[in-house]
């Protein structure tokens, strides 16, 4: 046995040697190709080595960073210290330029404002460290800007212009697909010039200046428009252009308003809230239902118990009513406004209204005061549904399941008795007897009954004729007395034969016939 493993290990020593001995000669082999290679490969180009560690340090840097808030200003861009992104997206720099992403507030030191449109392009230079004597200058390549200034000077350098403001209101607009300069004054001294040649342009007017056109002239009034612009960018333009521009002017720009931006919307309650009775009662009557809901629902967020609110709404046409309570019953952030307005009109104001609500605004009402604290607000609305309006909302409201709890709450403000004209109008309808089905699945049995039992007096009206179709609804078969069993001391009905009940109540889904 000794032997046996004596001879094993010198065998595997034999083996191992020769290996060792095979490596050496593979690396002899393999190091001259590989030498080669190394000296064909390109060489790096200079400074390639601190490309790659400054990419890889700004790399680590920027993961080590927490996530930017979308109001971030690049600190490469040369800007004062507080900018304020009013559309909340990001700013991106081009060589030097500021892009605004959406409308961007920029706040100078001293109160001064710079407000510039989305998708401006700018730079702004050469602060001066007094506020009350600092020169800014702008460079706008692209959109308009509106100033506010405060103290201290401002100029404006366009392609096609220059403009100049000091301790006033100035607003500049590049025309899109021209080369045509705007400038508006709102308030104090604005110039606007070319090639030497300056004119001055007076509150509340506009100049234009382009190639087409390079000397600058006055324009006259500015357009609708135009102070549109100004109210939604600036708003302290607003109380100035009450005391500026003509309340016909003030109804224009109401209406050039884009209120379904939330700026636009805020500019618009502004407004309201500024001008004289007299102008706005023009706007009253010279603006779309829809825009006058905006300039509520904006008045009663700011606060419920607004003056101007109740003041605004005293003086609506009555034929306007019925078209803002359905503008702002749409959408939820009109709702509380939409209560606001139907708690405090008059009845015969409210009547008005709800008369021209479309059963869809009703439920959408009906279903805004289902709460128990409205329910004196309820029963007032329900109570102002004309009588001839009353089957198309009861049976709209019915038909449709999204809606059946408007229904159902609709149905139970009613009275009996005007459950019963409902009914009553209903069973005249080519649709009656899918309607009546409809209806008794969202009004309960007793309430029915109780509508029933209101008519039994008058057995020849037209509901006797819905009597048996709603009993046979809501009734179990075996509760009906066959006809066999009356007295027999009828003679009108001792020929007659006797009237067989059905087995059981006819069944009616959805509106579709039976």
């Amino acid at each position: 046995m000794v032997c046996v493993d004596l001879m094993v290990k010198q065998m595997q020593n034999k083996i191992m040697m020769r290996i060792v001995s095979n490596l050496r000669i593979l690396c002899l082999v393999l190091l001259p190709t590989v030498l080669v290679l190394a000296a064909c490969a390109p060489a790096m180009p200079p400074g390639a080595v601190e490309t790659q560690a400054a990419l890889v340090q700004a790399l680590a840097t920027a993961r080590a960073q927490p996530p930017a808030a979308s109001t971030a200003v690049p600190t490469a861009t040369a800007l004062p210290p507080d900018v304020v992104d009013m559309g909340g997206a990001e700013l991106v720099t081009l060589s030097g330029e500021v892009r605004a992403g959406r409308s961007l507030l920029v706040q100078l030191d001293g109160g001064s404002q710079i407000v510039f449109s989305a998708g401006s392009v700018f730079t702004i230079s050469e602060f001066g460290t007094d506020p009350a004597n600092a020169q800014t200058r702008i460079e706008l390549t692209l959109g308009e800007v509106y100033v506010a200034l405060k103290g201290g000077s401002l100029d404006v350098i366009t392609p096609s212009g220059s403009a100049s403001v000091s301790g006033s209101l100035l607003g500049i607009t590049l025309v899109p697909g021209s080369t045509e300069l705007v400038a508006t004054c709102m308030e104090g001294v604005v110039k606007l010039q070319r090639e030497g040649i300056e004119v001055t342009v007076p509150p509340g007017q506009r100049a234009a200046v382009s190639n087409e056109s390079p000397a600058p002239a006055v324009g006259g009034a500015m357009a609708p428009a135009e102070l549109a612009g100004w109210a939604v960018n600036v708003t302290a333009s607003i109380q100035v252009m009450t005391t500026l521009v003509s309340a016909e002017q003030l109804v224009a720009m109401a209406g050039a308003l884009p209120v379904g931006d939330a700026r636009g919307a805020a500019a618009l309650g502004t407004l309201v809230e500024q001008v004289s009775p007299d102008t706005l009662g023009l706007m009253v009557n010279a603006l779309p239902a829809a825009t006058l809901g905006t300039a509520l629902q904006v008045l009663e967020a700011r606060a419920p118990d607004n003056p101007k609110l109740a003041e605004m709404l005293a003086i609506v046409p009555e034929a306007k009513l019925g078209g803002i309570v359905e503008a702002l019953a749409a959408t939820p952030a009109g709702n509380a406004a939409a209560m606001s307005v139907v708690a405090q009109l008059p009845p015969e104001r409210l009547a008005a209204a709800v008369g021209q609500l479309s059963p869809q605004g009703v439920g959408a009402m009906v279903g805004m005061l289902a709460a128990p604290e409205r329910a004196a607000t309820l029963k007032n609305l329900v109570a102002a549904v004309p009588e001839a309006n009353m089957a198309t909302v009861i049976v709209a409201l019915a038909q449709d399941p999204a809606r059946a709890e408007q229904a159902k709450t609709f149905a139970a403000a009613l009275p009996p008795e005007r459950l019963r004209k409902g009914l009553e109008a209903v069973i005249a309808r080519p649709d009656a007897a899918a309607a009546l089905g409809n209806l008794t699945n969202v009004i309960p049995k007793e309430q029915l009954d109780g509508a029933l039992a209101s008519s039994v007096a008058q057995p020849v009206s037209i509901l006797g004729a819905a009597v048996d179709i709603i009993k046979k609804l809501v009734e179990p078969a075996a509760a009906v007395v066959p006809a066999a069993t009356e007295p027999q001391a009828k003679p009108a009905q001792a020929t007659a034969p006797a009237a067989q009940p059905p087995t059981q109540p006819p069944q009616f889904v959805g509106t579709a016939s039976p």
